[in-house]
């Protein structure tokens, strides 16, 4: 999507972005609950404001990544390039980030810890794949849940250790797909009143 002031957003699934009317008079601010890329051009005194639950990220012409999904008990912003400047608006923390860090928020505790990142992750999702780096099972059937729009039960806590590496395109399919995690896992699957269930 393209912003009014020319700024360009990659929202992926189950995620919703809004602004309202007066974007762009005086500043540019939007509200973001889920998962979006920013490519936000750089305007002079008109700062660009992401608003999530009890934060806010304040970005200068960058590029970067939030992923805030309110089921999720972690927060991620992570910038690619430029400056973001993210602050808790409970307890008036602030902290600057610079490219390729991250910080990762607990959403129970508060705690932030920063660190770095590969930038390749965000363009493999808006370009149409998974890419799973060191991932559990268990956050990989979230992302497919998520854009597959299907609910998915994990019935054998056996797999909540294993790790997956891989890209794979989000074009093929949820079948296809759960047939290439089966060469890694070795567990079974099938559909039950709409439900993918895995044992």
């Amino acid at each position: 999507a393209v912003l009014p002031d020319g700024s360009e957003v990659w929202i992926n699934s189950k995620s919703k972005l809004s602004f309202s009317d007066n974007f762009g008079k005086g500043e540019r601010r939007v509200s973001l609950a889920g998962e979006a890329y920013f490519s936000v051009v750089k305007l002079e005194n008109i700062p660009f404001i992401v608003e999530l639950d009890k934060c806010s990220v304040k970005v200068l012409g960058t590029e970067f990544n939030v992923k805030a999904y309110q089921e999720e008990p972690l927060r991620k912003i992570s910038l690619v390039t430029g400056a973001v400047q993210y602050s808790n608006n409970m307890t008036g923390e602030t902290r600057t980030l610079s490219p390729h860090r991250e910080l990762i928020i607990d959403n129970t505790s508060g705690e932030i810890t920063e660190r770095s990142f590969d930038p390749y992750v965000f363009s493999a999702w808006r370009d149409g794949y998974f890419l799973f780096s060191d991932e559990g099972l268990e956050d990989i059937l979230k992302m497919m849940s998520r854009w597959f729009d299907i609910e998915i039960r994990l019935e054998n806590e056996d797999y909540s250790s294993k790790r997956f590496n891989g890209k794979i395109s989000r074009e093929m399919g949820i079948m296809p797909l759960m047939s290439k995690l089966q060469m890694s896992y070795k567990f079974r699957y099938y559909m039950e009143d709409g439900t993918l269930i895995i044992k």
